[in-house]
């Protein structure tokens, strides 16, 4: 067997995995959310389980197609599965970035969200123009505007989160050291710890991508079947973790860090 297809094949069974994984967590939120209704987060989450759920069955459809005719092809344009997965990909990616400035802008304000909101719209036109792209029946992973599509996609994905999640950090340090000054507070280094890891989930799987992308690798593009599922998983843990472990984190820091920055 090739490369390509095994890579795919790969990448289809950890797909599934971290699906099965995401069925437990959006159940984890669906419990936090339902002992503390949060309209938005819960839509949110749904939309995001949704376009997991969506993903993982094309995903499957596709294996079948694979096997059923071992004359398809992988990282061809024009394919419609191909093209419809990468779209539940690109929503579900725009999705936990709006939800990540949206926690910015209530732990901080809005004159800070601008620069974040600012990237987001670009990065929405970008991997729409890649997407049309890519859906000619010409068209390859490597074709020349996908590949510049690309390369300003990713990393503008890439400085949306670091950049916001930094924000993020920074905005509960600075809330942490004023609390600090009259009480110990290590549940909330434990939630600063905690946005870290679940921040660093999807930066980290973009960088790998790219990486692989850039090198001329096909299983850059392949692993986009691993990292729709991680788009969904990060937001996840931050409910499910919030609202079991540090069920008044939010409320308290969230006050503090008013104080702090109307200040």
């Amino acid at each position: 067997m090739q490369t390509a297809p095994r890579m795919f094949i790969l990448c289809a069974w950890l797909e599934f995995i971290f699906y099965g994984i995401n069925c437990t967590l959006y159940g984890g939120c669906v419990y936090v959310l339902l002992r503390k209704p949060h309209r938005l987060l819960m839509l949110a989450s749904s939309v995001l389980f949704a376009t997991a759920t969506a993903h993982a069955t094309l995903t499957f459809i596709h294996l079948l197609t694979v096997f059923t005719h071992p004359a398809a092809k992988l990282g061809v344009g024009g394919n419609q599965i191909v093209i419809a997965g990468l779209s539940l990909y690109v929503i579900s990616e725009l999705l936990q970035e709006l939800l990540l400035i949206w926690r910015l802008y209530v732990l901080w304000n809005f004159r800070v969200c601008i620069l974040p909101l600012l990237l987001w719209l670009v990065f929405a036109i970008i991997t729409s123009c890649g997407l049309v792209s890519y859906s000619s029946k010409q068209a390859t992973v490597f074709s020349h505007d996908v590949k510049i599509f690309g390369y300003i996609g990713w990393s503008l994905e890439i400085v949306i989160n670091v950049v916001t999640t930094g924000a993020l950090v920074y905005c509960l340090w600075r809330a942490v050291r004023e609390i600090s000054k009259f009480a110990q507070c290590p549940s909330y280094r434990k939630f600063i710890f905690l946005l870290l890891e679940s921040g660093a989930l999807i930066p980290t799987c973009t960088i790998i991508m790219f990486g692989l992308w850039a090198a001329g690798n096909v299983g850059g593009t392949i692993g986009i079947l691993v990292a729709a599922q991680v788009s969904a998983m990060a937001p996840f843990l931050m409910i499910v973790c919030v609202g079991i472990g540090w069920p008044h984190a939010l409320t308290t820091v969230h006050n503090t860090t008013s104080g702090a920055t109307s200040g």
